[in-house]
Parts: structure tokens; sequence; C-alpha cells
């Protein structure tokens, strides 16, 4: 066999082995934990590798927009982290509360201080950008014959694998074996996350590539031996997602499954074009929502666990909202640095109010954006939401794509992503984040594979000195 042969058929599982790998190291959205840690450097010596190769493509105007902004962004939180003389510092946002802080403790400010509160976890949470940015580079150089097509089924595995999980963590008697991370939800079924609602998103963002599955099974439909094993197989998986969201008790997971659903059966519906009967999808559909409902409503270890994902602490996102929005105000221009949200929080928090529960994150991300980033890494979100919002409308307005469903369920998942986070900071733990930076790759990605190596092989001798010509004339 030869060795480019090799390199072919290997690179068609470079992208299913890669986000597996960042689906079971990357369930905890706090900096330091460990499986954390290990995922950042294989990202990062992956993602060094594959920037000389990168700068060779010839992108996509919309690839190429994507980048920009992200490079926008990891410049602007790296600026975040570079020492400032102190005259320049103290006019960065309001940094009295720290020099009266430090003041108290004897330790007056004679040093450069960053923009940054918390530079440590600005560097740890900077390090875990490496992830999904390596993802986003490894789907659209593989293209879609190798890379985007592996999808539609490699998604649905994930969540299946992770939902399966949860349910034996509590079928087991909530063996701590089971558990992946040490600061999680005992007794609820995280899978390989350390947070049900994370759980939650996650497997509803699967739904989509589930039932863009089921649109190929059904496009492709023989009636053969192979067909009917992957019809069964579509079925398992999605019932399986489906039982996972209802059973990790996650308020919001609920909430993400009508999208997840009605989107979902849009996309597996069986092409116009077809002459064979179809089976009612939405009933099919309808019925398993509400059959796995009863399951999890009835069973004895699953029951109740609905209320898990209602916040009736002391500490309720209103009041964290509440009081981010008095950070924000401060520190909307130049923000207070990745990461450092946690730090910085408890600096405002009333004293005589504080107890051992404590926010680490505003459960709002588009609100902790602006406490971290300022304004001008609030702009390249802003910016990054509007590109999502044009494409979302594109991708679910064309007609006669043969790949559409495929960009209709990434679409819808990171469509899911970003909901969740009006109530929580899904996107800020690698796992999700790599699932929804695949997503936007498929998004932005040319089905045709119209890459620079492609156009420049077409090119006929002359065809430059042609256009020159042409140009001068």
């Amino acid at each position: 066999m030869k060795l480019s042969h090799i390199k072919r058929r290997t690179a068609g599982f470079a992208l299913p082995i890669l986000l597996g790998i960042a689906v079971a190291l990357g369930g905890s959205s706090v900096p330091d934990e460990a499986p954390r840690l290990w995922l950042s450097l294989a990202t990062l010596i992956l993602l060094i590798a594959l920037l000389p190769v990168a700068t060779r493509e010839d992108w996509s105007r919309p690839t190429q927009f994507v980048l920009l902004l992200s490079a926008l962004w990891l410049v602007w939180c790296a600026l975040q982290l570079v020492p400032l003389p102190r005259w320049l510092w103290s006019r960065l946002g309001d940094r009295s509360v720290i020099v009266e802080g430090l003041d108290l403790l004897g330790l007056p400010i004679n040093q450069p201080m960053p923009i940054s509160f918390s530079p440590l976890e600005g560097r740890l949470s900077l390090a875990a950008t490496a992830a999904p940015l390596a993802l986003f580079l490894l789907v659209s150089m593989l293209g879609w014959r190798k890379g985007a097509s592996r999808l539609s089924w490699t998604v649905p595995i994930l969540g299946a694998l992770s939902a399966l999980l949860g349910l034996a963590q509590i079928l087991t008697e909530n063996s701590a074996h089971l558990y992946f991370y040490e600061n999680t939800n005992p007794g609820s079924p995280v899978g390989i996350f350390a947070n049900t609602n994370h759980q939650a998103c996650f497997l509803a963002m699967c739904l989509p590539f589930a039932a863009a599955a089921i649109r190929e099974v059904r496009g492709n439909w023989r009636s053969g031996d192979e067909d009917h094993a992957k019809a069964i197989a579509c079925a398992v998986l999605s019932l399986i997602l489906l039982i996972g969201v209802l059973a990790a008790g996650s308020g919001a997971g609920y909430l993400l499954l009508v999208p997840a659903l009605v989107l979902g059966v849009i996309i597996a519906r069986k092409p116009a074009s077809s002459k064979k009967v179809q089976i009612k999808l939405p009933f099919i559909v309808m019925a398993t929502a509400v059959l796995s409902a009863i399951v999890v409503a009835s069973s004895p270890v699953l029951g109740g666990l609905g209320l898990a994902g209602l916040d009736t602490s002391r500490t309720s996102r209103i009041e964290i909202w509440g009081l981010t929005g008095e950070v924000a105000a401060d520190h909307w221009l130049f923000g207070t640095g990745i990461g450092s949200f946690d730090e910085v929080y408890r600096l405002y928090e009333d004293p005589d109010t504080v107890t051992r529960t404590f926010a680490n994150h505003a459960h709002n991300d588009y609100l902790q954006a602006i406490v971290e980033f300022g304004l001008p890494g609030t702009l390249v979100v802003g910016l990054g939401l509007l590109l999502f919002g044009y494409l979302f409308f594109r991708v679910w307005s064309q007609h006669g794509d043969e790949h559409r469903h495929l960009k209709r369920a990434a679409a819808t998942a990171l469509l899911i992503a970003l909901l969740h986070s009006f109530v929580d900071y899904p996107l800020r733990t690698p796992a999700v984040a790599c699932l929804a930076a695949t997503c936007f790759a498929l998004l932005v990605m040319d089905p045709a594979n119209k890459r620079g190596k492609g156009r420049r092989s077409t090119q006929q001798p002359g065809s430059h000195a042609n256009k020159a010509r042409h140009r001068v004339i």
C-alpha cells in the first residue's frame, strides 16, 4: 500500500478521533482541571502543526472572516495579560477596589499590572481555546468528503456514549469511579461532563446530527440489509439521546429540546423528489418523546430528576445577573480579563450575605463577555453572532443542495448552544466549544471543496498571463 493512500485513509479518521478526545477530556469548565490541561497541551501542539499548512490554504471568504475574528479576539485576550504601568492601569476601569484592598494588606502597587484581574486563570482559559480552534481548522482543511461527511454519525455516537454513561452513573448507585470530575453534580447523570446542564445541552446539540443521519438513510434507501441496519442504529441513537436529555433533569435542557426536535424533524424529512410512501415522522418523534418522558418520570431511579435543573438556592440567576451588571458598568470598556469573573465577582459581593455557595460564572455568557472582554472583545463576539445569523438563515433558505441537511444540523446545534448561553455557560466547557467550532466550520465550508490547490490544479497554462493581459486592456 502506498504511503499517500495510507495518509488519505488516516486523514479520514483524524476528525472523529480528535473530536472524541475533546469530548472525553473537555467536560469541565474549571480551567485547572487535569483533563482540560492535557487537552489544551495536545491541541496546542496540533494547532502549531496545522498553522503552516493553513497559511497556504485558499480559504473561502466566510472562513477567512471567522479566522480574522478569532485572531482579533485572541490578540485582545493576550493584550489583557500584558503588564502596564500603574498610572495607565489605574485608569482602565474602576481599579479602586483592588488598590484599597492591597493597601489594607500593606501591599502597595509599585510594579506594572495587567488589565486582567486574574492572569493565571487568563492564561489557562486562553490555552483552552486551542482545542476548538484546532477542530475548526482540521474540519476546514479536511474538506467535506474526508471530514464533514462523517459527522452525521460521529456526533450522535459520541452523544449516545455520554448519555449511556450518565444512565450508568445513577443505575449503579452513583458509583464514584464513573464520575470524571471531583467538582460535579453527584447523584445526577452528568455523563462525561461535570454539570448536568452541559450534559443536556451537548446531547440536545447531537440530536440534529442524528436527524441528518436519518435523512441520509431515507434519501439513499434501497431496502437492503445495510439500510435496515442503519435505520435501526439511527432509531437507537436518537432514543438514547432523547432519554439522556430528559434524564439529566435540566430545565434548560427541556426547553432546548423544542428547537432540537422541531428543526430535527425538518432535517430528517425525506427528499421531496422521492415517490416512496413516507411514514409520518413528526408523529413518530412526538410519540417517542412522550414515551421517553413517561419512562423517566415513572422510573423509581430517574423520578424527580426534572427538578435538578431548577435554581431554588438563594443565589439565583437573577441576583447573579444584577450584580454582574454592576461589574460590567465599571469595566465595560477594557474588561477584567478572560477567566477573571470568579475573582472579580467576589469583590462586589456584600460581605454580610456571603455564604459557602458562590458564583463561578455569570450564568449568562453574553453578560460575562462584557465583563471579561470589555468593548473590543464584545464587538468581536457580536460580529461572530451576526455572521452566524447570516449563515443560519442562508442554510435554511437553500433548496436543492444535497448537503444542506448536514449544514442545517450544524446550524441547529450551534443555535442550541447559543440559546443556552443566555442562562448558562456551555461554551466555556471545551467539549461543547469543540462541537460548536466544528458546527461553525460546517456552516462556512464549501461542499464543492473549492480550495486553493483544487483551483490552482485546474488552471490552464498561461491563465495568469491572460488574466493580467485582460486587466491591462
